[in-house]
């Protein structure tokens, strides 16, 4: 027996030398790679070749990553197509057990048992069976990636061949540290030649004589601008000073003038004057610069000459038109000024006594602290001395407050510059003031302005929310009366029910108004274009309305020229919100006689296809006055309370109307006179179109096709779920009852179901996440492909447009229409 085990332990002794010595031919051989290989990407996938070709493994991979952690490149050997999924997890930054462990442990991984930690790994059944060990690319305290190799499980236990497998990954970090530099190198290379080749265009094409001068003042590089002034090659001049193209006493004073920078290492500004090449003599405004190096010490010097000659000209010329320009200013709008070195006014422009009150005499005698507030005046002294005193440099603007002789605030812009003469010596400030108080008063009320904007759009954010919230209740109080009024035949009940249902609908009506009115204001209504039949939907419109008007007495009659064409582009549903509003109205507001409502074709300029309607409603109802008519169009006005109190509403339709009718491109106006009736107009512009009006015959004539479903109904609301679960129950469908998306998601899991209702506000998990983890991520046993319906009180359609993208197959809005609810549940 003990000879037996003696020979059992030789033949492993035996295997693991045979698979040291793969080891270290594999290490040899993968040490050649890095050595010859200059490319990453072939590097470790000779690498991984070598471990499972000449190393006995069973299979290899290599994963590297950027500095942002985002997977760069990836190689294998041994698992072909296997690996691919891998890859896409490491792309979404999912890492398994082994490389979790690899880069957070010191010391090597090694997985004996894949089944006990690699449930979710790509690799497991690659790896089920074997032992796999892991090791970071690691160099330096920066990790590149990680090695992982798949060996057979009795070897994953020896010292010896952890060790060369964590020697090959420091030597394929060691690479890729290297790789790393030398690219980073090449990079370098090409940014310094890249910037080399710039500098030359830009000094090129700069339209002034620009060069560059070594320490020594020999050009190094000489642009053309320059070369043409002087007549000469700009590669002749390189290396050469400028005593090559310049007389002595010239160059002379160019030497000192790059001397002084290099000196000093700052820029100056001197005049320089040349001989061009046809011998004219040219005046230069040359700024010189020093060139310095990394270690802040001058190396050369950088010029640009502009040739200022006419400038010069023009300057000689400026005193002959001196007096001019002292007409000039003294019919300025502007306050023009001069101060002497101790900040005594000098000169000012006449319009000072148009602006502040006070005459120029009374100025120059004035003490300056009684044209400002003590504090303004203060900080306009301050900066007064910083300008004398040269800390401040150039134009300084400041906005003050000056005291008007007669006592009066006024807002100014003042500008103030130095004046200097040629040596550098202060002579005193010159400055303007512009009176910008009608600038400042326009700019508060543009702040006021925003600042009602931005109420306004909380106000309909308000509006919208308030909508939502009352609409969730209002769906449990129809739905009651509704399924009241199924389970009772007594007369004297349903016609209470049916009181109930009316005022349900009415104040649903209100809500709606609300609704509309926010979307409008939050700039959320856009329009819907499609081939519309005119007649067709003013005959709809007229219809319920004429019912209406005959229970009244009124003769309710509509008339549409001729000329209209009978097939239009446009938004069927707000051109009918707008007319039923507005012949809904009319038929109100009349006690007796006849509402008419008139189409007819006006012209228009825009285009050959545009088209522009005119609707006129007519009525002999109670007419609104002169003062009203102004209003009647505004938010929440109606013609005045006692109307209100008589024929009710919100005073929101006529607002509604007017915005969508100017959405619609067109405009609404009034006439009317009290006691005589009124006639509101509006046009509304149209494209004319060869399309014809979609209809469905078999829809208009015949119920949607019903058919039992059994269906999961997720809704927290208690009176909603008893309204909601009924209601199926009446048109013969099964409904399960969820609380909300977690427990939905539960029984979606255990049981089958033909439809989901989910209402996106719940606890715990709300509509929209259940229906994500559904489309995407869904527990085993849910059908992700199951169409779910969204119940909600939000009836904007970017909502709409929102939960669409969510997932949702359909959309329903709260209080939910029967009509509606079945046709959508026979189209799923």
């Amino acid at each position: 027996m003990s000879d037996k085990l003696s020979y059992e332990e030789l033949e492993k002794r035996i295997a693991v030398l045979e698979q040291c010595c793969n080891l270290l031919r594999a290490e040899s051989c993968v040490t050649q790679c890095i050595t010859k290989e200059n490319n990453r990407d072939r590097l470790i996938q000779s690498v991984c070749y070598n471990l499972v070709q000449k190393c006995g493994c069973q299979s290899s991979w290599i994963a590297v990553f950027d500095d942002k952690g985002d997977l760069a490149a990836s190689a294998e050997s041994g698992l072909g197509e296997d690996f691919l999924p891998m890859i896409e997890k490491l792309k979404q930054g999912e890492l398994s057990f082994c490389m979790q462990n690899a880069f957070t442990q010191p010391k090597v991984v090694v997985t004996g048992d894949p089944d006990s930690f690699c449930l979710d790994c790509p690799l497991l059944d690659n790896c089920r069976g074997r032992s796999a060990m892991s090791f970071p690319i690691r160099h330096q305290g920066k990790t590149y990636g990680l090695l992982s190799v798949s060996i057979a499980a009795s070897l994953s236990a020896f010292r010896e061949e952890q060790y060369v497998f964590k020697e090959i990954a420091e030597n394929i970090a060691f690479a890729l540290y290297n790789l790393e530099i030398e690219e980073d190198q090449k990079q370098a290379e090409m940014a310094l030649q890249q910037k080399v080749l710039e500098m030359e265009i830009f000094i090129n094409n700069i339209p002034h004589m620009a060069w560059l001068k070594d320490i020594d003042s020999n050009f190094i590089l000489v642009n053309q601008a320059f070369g043409d002034a002087l007549g000469i090659d700009p590669e002749y001049l390189v290396a050469h000073s400028c005593a090559l193209c310049f007389d002595h006493e010239t160059a002379e004073k160019m030497k000192e003038a790059d001397r002084e920078v290099i000196k000093r290492k700052k820029p100056i500004t001197i005049e320089e004057t040349i001989v061009d090449r046809h011998g004219r003599k040219r005046h230069l405004e040359t700024n010189k610069s020093p060139i310095l190096d990394y270690e802040g010490k001058v190396v050369g010097t950088v010029g640009v000459g502009i040739d200022i000659t006419e400038r010069k000209k023009a300057q000689e010329s400026l005193r002959d038109r001196e007096e001019k320009y002292r007409l000039l200013a003294e019919n300025s709008a502007d306050i023009i000024w001069s101060m002497d070195a101790d900040l005594k006014i000098t000169y000012i422009t006449p319009s000072v006594e148009r602006i502040l009150g006070y005459s120029q005499e009374e100025i120059y005698n004035l003490s300056q602290d009684r044209l400002f507030r003590p504090r303004t005046y203060a900080i306009l002294r301050q900066k007064k001395q910083e300008i004398k005193s040269g800390r401040i440099q150039g134009t300084l603007s400041l906005e003050l407050e000056h005291i008007r002789k007669d006592g009066r605030l006024i807002s100014t812009e003042v500008s103030l510059s130095p004046i200097f003469d040629k040596n550098g010596v202060f002579l005193g400030i010159q400055g303007v003031t512009r009176d910008i108080t009608e600038r400042k008063e326009a700019e508060e009320l543009r702040i006021v302005k925003e600042a009602a904007e931005k109420a306004n759009r909380a106000k309909s954010d308000f509006l919208s929310n308030m909508s939502h919230e009352i609409r969730t209740p209002l769906n449990g109080v129809k739905g009651m009366i509704q399924l009241a009024r199924m389970g009772t035949s007594e007369p004297k009940t349903s016609e209470y029910l049916d009181y109930a249902v009316m005022s349900a609908d009415h104040l649903q009506d209100l809500i709606n108004d609300i609704l509309d009115l926010s979307k409008i204001e939050a700039g959320k209504f856009e329009l819907n274009n499609q081939p519309l039949a005119l007649r067709r939907l003013v005959e709809t419109i007229i219809g319920p309305l004429a019912f209406r008007a005959r229970e009244k007495g009124l003769d309710l009659n509509f008339k549409i020229e001729e000329t209209v064409p009978d097939i239009l582009l446009g938004d069927a549903r707000y051109l009918r919100q707008v007319l039923t509003n507005l012949v809904d109205n009319a038929v109100k507001f009349t006690e007796e006689g006849w509402v008419e409502v008139s189409v007819k074709q006006v012209p228009v300029k825009r285009s050959d296809k545009a088209i522009k309607l005119m609707f006129q409603i007519m009525d002999t109802g109670i007419g609104i006055s002169k003062d009203k008519q102004e209003i009647i169009f505004d938010s929440f006005e109606q013609a005045g309370f006692s109307h209100h109190t008589k024929f009710g509403g919100t005073g929101l339709g006529l607002t509604i109307s007017k915005r969508l009718v100017e959405l619609m491109g067109g405009g609404i106006r009034v006439d009317s006179k009290e006691g005589e009736g009124s006639t509101f107009s509006f046009t509304v512009e149209f494209e004319a179109t060869e399309l014809s009006v979609e209809t469905n015959s078999v829809a208009s004539t015949e119920q949607p096709r019903k058919k039992a479903l059994r269906i999961l109904v997720a809704e927290d609301s208690k009176m909603n779920q008893i309204y909601i679960m009924n209601l199926l129950k009446s048109l013969g469908h099964s409904p399960v009852l969820a609380q909300n998306g977690r427990e939905a998601l539960e029984l979606l899991s255990r049981q089958h179901f033909g439809l989901v209702l989910m209402d996106i506000r719940m606890p715990e998990m709300d509509g929209a996440q259940a229906v994500r983890i559904i489309r995407n991520d869904p527990p085993e046993g849910v059908d992700r492909d199951i169409p779910v319906v969204a119940l909600t009180a939000y009836a904007l359609k970017d909502e709409k447009d929102h939960y669409l993208k969510c997932g949702f197959n359909a959309y329903l809005t709260k209080p939910i229409d029967i009509e509606e609810l079945n046709k959508t549940l026979s189209e799923l």
